[in-house]
C-alpha cells in the first residue's frame, strides 16, 4: 500500500490515465487531418483529392490506415463529405 492506495487501485488509475492519453492523441490526429483539409481547400477550391490528403498526412507522421479511419470518423461526425475520390468540407 502506497499513500493509502493498493496495487489494484494504482493499476486502475494507470489504465484510466492511459485511456485518456490515447483519446487526446486521437483527437489531436483528427485536428491534424482537418487542418490538412482546410489548408488544401483554401481559396477557390471547395474540395480536395483524398489521395493528396493521405500523402500529406503521411508526410506529417500519420499512417495511411490511420488516416483512412480518421477520414471515416470525420465523415460520420459530418465534418466532411466523401464524393468519389474527393473530400469536401461541410
Amino acid at each position: 500500500m502506497v499513500d493509502g492506495l493498493d496495487f489494484d487501485e494504482i493499476m486502475r488509475v494507470q489504465r484510466m490515465m492511459a485511456s485518456r492519453v490515447l483519446e487526446e492523441q486521437q483527437t489531436d490526429n483528427k485536428i491534424k487531418v482537418m487542418n490538412i483539409i482546410n489548408e488544401m481547400t483554401t481559396g477557390k477550391k471547395d474540395r480536395v483529392q483524398k489521395e493528396a490528403v493521405l500523402i500529406e498526412a503521411q508526410n506529417q507522421g500519420l499512417g495511411e490506415a490511420q488516416t483512412e479511419k480518421i477520414l471515416e470518423e470525420l465523415e460520420e461526425d459530418n465534418f466532411i463529405v466523401v464524393v468519389g475520390g474527393f473530400l469536401k468540407k461541410v
